[in-house]
């Protein structure tokens, strides 16, 4: 059986999700606030070094125990899914930055040169896509390369979904993409406009628009983490069955 563990399974995975919901990048970083703080030292208790935390985390997350949590967690709480609101956004997965594109990498299966608008910098890897409620539970999510367009995943990562709002940045705007999801799916997706552009928000879409981009920048950052934690998890890199919601 081997020796006790020094540290328990719980503690590891307290630690982590704690790191996550504080939505700090690093694990050091994040055990050094640990254990700076009074408040925090008493409720932990004794704290692990980094290395050993950083070991049994990733460990758990390989045997899927933050699978599992999920699993509960949509066990408990089904009308998470029961919204009729998608919020759709993806997130760069990189690889390495780079200044120039780099054809030696091309070999390497999925990856490719990308640019991401928000860092205003070119990268080499994949480029994750997914659906979130608007309460930033993520729903579903679907690998492509780094080069793929957003808008070109909306028909193939909302299959089977039907009378629900999609709401999106500019990045997925296309008139005749909205028209296909209605006349299709009955899905009104709903993104901004350009300042150049003839049509403008009603003051409905503007609000939803406001409240969700509030989301995007408290929340959805955090939620993207654990997507990634559970993507860890996950024994083959691969593309999601997206014929059913992620959970």
């Amino acid at each position: 059986m081997g020796r006790p563990k020094k540290y328990p399974d719980t503690l590891i995975l307290s630690l982590g999700l704690f790191r996550l919901l504080m939505g700090i990048d690093t694990e050091n970083k994040f055990l050094r606030i640990i254990r700076g703080d009074k408040v925090f030292s008493r409720f932990f208790g004794k704290i692990p070094s980094n290395s050993v935390f950083n070991y049994r985390f990733r460990k758990l997350c390989s045997d899927n125990e933050i699978k599992i949590i999920f699993e509960q967690l949509l066990k408990n709480n089904s009308d998470l899914l029961k919204d009729d609101v998608r919020i759709i956004d993806s997130q760069p997965i990189v690889f390495k930055n780079i200044n120039r594109r780099n054809s030696k990498n091309d070999k390497i299966f999925g990856m490719s040169c990308g640019y991401c608008a928000s860092l205003k910098e070119k990268y080499f890897g994949f480029k994750l896509h997914f659906l979130v409620t608007k309460h930033g539970f993520p729903c579903r999510f679907m690998f492509t390369e780094a080069n793929v367009h957003d808008n070109s995943v909306v028909m193939q990562i909302t299959y089977n979904l039907e009378d629900i709002t999609l709401i999106g940045d500019k990045g997925y705007i296309s008139e005749s993409d909205k028209i296909k999801l209605t006349s299709l799916r009955s899905i009104k997706k709903i993104t901004p406009y350009k300042k150049n552009m003839k049509k403008v928000n009603t003051a409905k879409e503007k609000e939803l628009l406001v409240n969700i981009q509030l989301l995007i920048v408290n929340i959805l950052g955090d939620k993207c983490e654990m997507l990634h934690l559970y993507l860890e998890s996950i024994s083959e890199f691969t593309y999601i069955n997206i014929n059913k919601d992620f959970w």
